[in-house]
């Protein structure tokens, strides 16, 4: 697979992953049941929010990518690093058991029209999985485009194995650690 294909995947489905992210949002802030927004609530499109930013910082760094002459080990970092920020921000503040269990008790207390909502908003939620994974997988096949045309060599590989996307549920610190 060329560059250039790879670059035309992993825009799709940052495009994809940018449209959950915007139902998400959606969903979050104006499909709520009417009443007192609770705090937690408030937190969630916050979180949504951020994801969005990332998602487009994303999109500016492929496209700046694709119209460029050449790809550097600095601009597929950039990207790894943004794909890293989105997935530590992601898992913690959404995916992971203690957020959605947070919501989904908060449903049960406010009653029906909040326990519906609390679902649609946990599959929104995983909605997001599919696109993320799918874009990380790509990513892999920039790297080693990047560590083939490179002639993989040893330090190539090096700097590879320190870059990558935490996987859900893990400290970033803690995993980079063990890497090294």
């Amino acid at each position: 697979m060329t560059i250039a294909t790879s670059l035309r995947q992993l825009e799709t489905q940052r495009r994809l992953l940018d449209e959950a992210l915007c139902a998400l949002q959606v969903t979050l802030c104006e499909d709520r049941p009417s009443g007192a927004v609770p705090a937690l609530v408030d937190r969630f499109e916050n979180v949504a929010t951020e994801l969005r930013g990332i998602a487009a910082d994303l999109g500016e760094r492929i496209e700046r990518l694709q119209r460029g002459r050449s790809i550097d080990a600095d601009q597929m970092r950039e990207i790894h690093e943004l794909m890293q920020g989105f997935a530590r921000c992601y898992w913690h503040e959404f995916a992971r058991y203690a957020p959605l269990r947070e919501l989904l008790h908060m449903g049960d207390e406010r009653g029906r029209a909040w326990q519906a909502w609390t679902q649609v908003v946990r599959s929104a939620i995983e909605s997001c999985e599919a696109p993320f994974d799918r874009a990380n997988s790509v990513l892999i096949e920039c790297w080693s485009w990047l560590v083939d045309r490179r002639g993989g060599t040893q330090g190539s590989l090096a700097s590879l194995a320190k870059l990558r996307v935490v996987p859900a549920g893990t400290d970033a610190l803690t995993s980079q650690s063990k890497s090294e």
